[in-house]
């Protein structure tokens, strides 16, 4: 082990690999792996030794002498107790060699061969017991948890131990009794009656023959070729991974699933009868069908047709939320199974943990949680399927609204009950009316719909439209219009008078109560007989002089909220 390295690797040290039991020199150093998985050479792979063993068969000082029975090794001086040195012809083999997968050099991992990451600040590395070597002599770190048996970049099975179809491994160890469980002779442990997969050991009951290792090879193994005869489900969308289950017969020895350009498949599980697999679909995988095939060591089946689909959206119900909801939303499209998620422009509305559900090809569910500051706006929604996202729908993020108040008008110096109707009124805490002269009293949230106050309107109150508006927890609505109104005339009979004459009038209009007055404009006419018949009408006598001047006059009533407009009456000759 050597000094801290160069460059990115300076804070830890450079550890020099060999091969074991040779010369420390370059030419002996330990391969390095190209691949993941590799068998390299010139490195020693032992199938069995204790640490210390310098040689095959060989027990070191104090190490006890191996002796395997019913073994199938690759190497070795191991030919009594009924073992073989013939090569067990597993269907894939690979090694553990280095922490970092050789395929991802590129992306930006730097961890190297023998150290335990060079991404500071971590403990300088040295030979601790959890540094060990693997069959390769290679150091590997076993604080780092078990190896992956695929490939890092494409998913390939990078190890199947089950024996090919020519294994001398296969019903290597004879049976001594007719029935399960198979004991060998000068064994005194009887073998497992399944192997790895939880297929019979032996493989039939007229078979008294186990085989060697892990995996007993079925009866059918070497009886028929493989075949396919379904595949489910039988399509995919671009950018999902899905799991795929491919039927048939005689797949016990499936070692790889064919799916053409743009589709990694990856074996998860296999039985006689059955392969399942996952099928990553790529971002540019050609739509339409495709020929799927399982590949076995006794050969390749026939095909079955998968079709890489596109995915697509066509709806969402609900397609509005409130401020500080969450609303249920169903999804509505094609091509959806694989989906992982939601793509949500704009901020402030996400999923809800765990509600994201495929349902099935055409539909997913979810919650959205909408906080109570989020804008209010409409927002794209698509469905992301890997690296794939499809095309998108509108949901528009609301806020709480007006959409009327009852009465809508009210008169100077009085107090107006008002209804206020209209969404999300939940919480209110307040109505505002702008201007000045009206204040807002006996404020009441009836429901989400409905809140109810009282407008007390001064008698110096403006006479205009105001802007009223309520205020809840996720926001102010919109505003609606209420009118202040004060004292009005419509009209005056007769609207003449001719000069000397004594004229009584009726002035018609509306809030006249409390009238104290009728002004008139100009001179020469003279007003008496003041009388309030209603709230709609006062009464009085207009004298008109006899040098009275000829003209219109502005005629007005006073009251306690104020006078009214002018309405016309002549002076005539």
């Amino acid at each position: 082990m050597g000094s801290l390295g160069a460059g990115t690797l300076n804070q830890q040290r450079v550890v020099t690999l060999y091969n074991a039991f040779g010369p420390q020199t370059a030419a002996n150093r330990a391969a390095s792996q190209t691949i993941t998985g590799a068998c390299d050479t010139p490195a020693s792979f032992w199938d069995i030794g204790v640490r210390g063993d310098t040689a095959v068969n060989s027990a070191a000082a104090g190490n006890p002498r191996l002796a395997p029975m019913w073994s199938v090794l690759s190497s070795g001086n191991y030919t009594s107790n009924n073992n073989s040195t013939a090569n067990p012809t597993v269907i894939s083999q690979y090694c553990n060699g280095s922490r970092v997968p050789p395929e991802l050099k590129t992306m930006g991992y730097q961890v190297p061969p023998g150290i335990a990451d060079a991404t500071v600040p971590n403990p300088v590395f040295s030979l601790t017991p959890a540094a060990t070597v693997d069959e390769g002599n290679n150091w590997i770190n076993l604080s780092w948890g078990p190896l992956a048996l695929t490939n890092a970049v494409t998913g390939a099975t990078l190890g199947n131990y089950a024996l090919a179809s020519n294994s001398p491994a296969i019903d290597h160890i004879p049976c001594t009794v007719s029935t399960a469980p198979c004991q060998a002779t000068g064994e005194v442990v009887a073998a497992p009656t399944t192997d790895y997969f939880g297929h019979p050991r032996p493989d039939s009951t007229t078979n008294a023959a186990a085989d060697v290792g892990a995996v007993e090879t079925q009866a059918d193994f070497t009886s028929a070729s493989p075949t396919l005869t379904s595949i489910a489900p039988a399509s995919g969308a671009q950018g999902a991974t899905v799991s795929v289950v491919l039927t048939g017969t005689n797949l016990i020895t499936a070692t790889a699933v064919n799916a053409g350009a743009g589709i990694t498949a990856t074996i998860t599980s296999i039985n006689s009868n059955s392969v399942t697999a996952n099928l990553v679909i790529s971002a540019t995988a050609t739509l339409g069908a495709r020929n799927v095939t399982v590949i076995t060591t006794i050969g390749t089946t026939n095909a079955v047709t998968f079709t890489v689909t596109q995915a697509t959206l066509t709806s969402i119900t609900p397609n509005t939320g409130g401020r500080g909801s969450s609303v249920d939303v169903t999804l509505v499209g094609t091509n959806l199974t694989g989906a992982t998620g939601l793509a949500i422009s704009g901020t402030g509305v996400t999923v809800a943990a765990g509600s994201f559900t495929v349902v099935n090809d055409t539909t997913i569910t979810a919650t959205l949680n909408i906080t109570s500051t989020a804008t209010l706006s409409a927002r794209t929604i698509g469905v992301a399927l890997g690296a794939v996202t499809t095309n998108t729908v509108t949901f528009t993020v609301t806020g709480p609204t007006l959409t009327s108040i009852a009465p809508n008008a009210g008169v100077r110096g009085t107090a107006v009950p008002v209804t206020l109707t209209g969404t999300s009124l939940s919480g209110a805490t307040s109505v505002t009316v702008s201007g000045t002269g009206v204040t807002v009293s006996n404020f009441t949230v009836v429901n989400p719909t409905t809140v109810t106050a009282t407008f007390t309107i001064a008698a110096n109150a403006t006479l205009r439209v105001r802007n009223v508006a309520v205020v809840t927890p996720i926001g102010t609505t919109n505003t609606v219009t209420f009118t202040v109104q004060g004292a009005t005339l419509a009209s005056i009979a007769p609207n003449t008078g001719s000069r000397s004459a004594a004229v009584p009038v009726t002035l018609t209009g509306a809030n006249l109560t409390g009238a104290t007055s009728v002004t008139v404009s100009g001179t020469g006419v003279t007003v008496s007989n003041f009388t309030v018949v209603n709230p709609t009408t006062v009464t009085a006598t207009f004298t008109i002089s006899a040098t009275a001047t000829l003209s219109a006059r502005n005629v007005a009533v006073v009251t306690p909220i104020g006078t009214t407009n002018n309405v016309s009456f002549t002076v005539g000759p």
